[in-house]
């Protein structure tokens, strides 16, 4: 514990220590396994291994910190540096998630008041992940899966900052042109985005539903004419068809999906028509 180092600049020099450090106690506690085994099979005292585990006890919280220092630190690299399309969006996510629950719990359990120098490591991460957090806002709206090249394309101008569809472009070229300042607007059609998507997830299932109707008939008594059997069952599932297209096509995440919505609604308000002349005339 006399090892820890308060000061993260350094971070990676600090992490490739305690890795060789929790390398050699994992190859000692196998070696110590393995001679446990021998000493059992020869029916000698088995040795005790109580210290050497209370010695990797000891040692695991402050490699589980500076783990989260140097994921954190070297992601934030990546993330920055890398172009946009590069940045695997569930990753960034579990990265961040795992450095902030880390310290909190290493701070509220291992590295109380008593030990300054673990918790100095703990406030300056603290404060670094702090000092990202508008960044990684941004980065995340902008990498959302959901964000397709016409959103992207129609942000671009909204903003009037320019961001390649394809998204070859760094958050470091970003930041500079001032994307930090327009972080609402981001968000806001990035959440526009999934909800676009799952209208549109929605507006498929619909789109199945409708290729499966079919009508229902049958030959009139003993003769060839052709008339309807069992239509109420149909004509209820067109009126909820025809009811939930109505509320797609008043949904704020409409806009790119009118043309489909407006194609159902005509095919499934034709189908109704037929059903209803058919009808008249069987009567």
């Amino acid at each position: 514990t006399n090892t820890i180092i308060n000061e993260i600049d350094t971070y990676e020099e600090t992490y490739k220590f305690y890795s060789s450090q929790k390398y050699e106690i994992e190859k000692m506690i196998k070696n110590c396994r393995i001679l446990n085994e021998h000493e059992g099979i020869l029916r000698m005292k088995t040795s005790d291994l109580t210290e050497i585990r209370e010695i990797k006890n000891n040692f695991d919280p402050y490699y589980d910190l500076w783990e989260s220092v140097f994921n954190f630190e070297a992601g934030k690299k990546t993330w920055m540096e890398g172009t946009l399309k590069q940045i695997d969006r569930k990753k960034l996510k579990a990265t961040y998630e795992k450095c902030v629950s880390t310290i909190d719990n290493l701070e509220k359990t291992i590295f109380r008041k008593d030990k300054p120098a673990p918790n100095r490591v703990i406030h300056l991460l603290r404060d670094k992940i702090k000092d990202f957090e508008p960044i990684l806002r941004v980065l995340y709206d902008l990498i959302n899966p959901d964000f397709k090249a016409n959103h992207i394309g129609d942000l671009s101008k909204a903003i009037e900052i320019y961001i390649p569809e394809n998204l070859e472009i760094t958050m470091n070229e970003l930041v500079s042109k001032g994307i930090l300042t327009k972080c609402d607007e981001i968000s806001d059609r990035s959440t526009y985005a999934t909800g676009q998507k799952k209208l549109n997830a929605n507006l498929e299932k619909m789109k199945e539903k409708y290729k499966q109707m079919r009508f229902d008939y049958t030959n009139f008594k003993d003769t060839d004419l052709t008339i309807l059997k069992d239509v109420e069952p149909l004509s209820d599932e067109i009126d909820v068809v025809l009811t939930k297209i109505v509320s797609m096509s008043n949904s704020k995440y409409a806009k790119y999906l009118q043309k489909d919505i407006h194609f159902i609604w005509n095919n499934i308000s034709k189908a109704q028509e037929i059903i209803d002349a058919w009808l008249k005339t069987q009567k």
